[in-house]
């Protein structure tokens, strides 16, 4: 099973120094509100379909919200 952590939405969507931000995706979120992140990006896609896809194989009882600013650490 692939290992994914948990970002609070209100961390994820607060701006960040040196952070990047991405505008206007569908991610994966739990029900106590958390954006899942995978390998430090979050598990979130321009598509709904893809995202809701990768969202089942996951968990089906999570969601996917269009977030329209959500802030990703740069680890370039």
């Amino acid at each position: 099973m692939m290992k994914y952590t948990k970002i609070p939405m209100i961390k994820a969507t607060t701006p960040t120094e040196g952070y990047i931000c991405l505008l206007n995706r569908w991610c994966v979120v739990t029900l106590e509100n958390e954006v899942l992140f995978y390998a430090e990006r979050p598990v979130c896609n321009h598509s709904r379909s893809i995202t809701r896809a990768i969202k089942n194989r996951i968990n089906r009882d999570y969601v996917t919200i269009l977030i329209p600013v959500i802030y990703v650490p740069n680890t370039r």
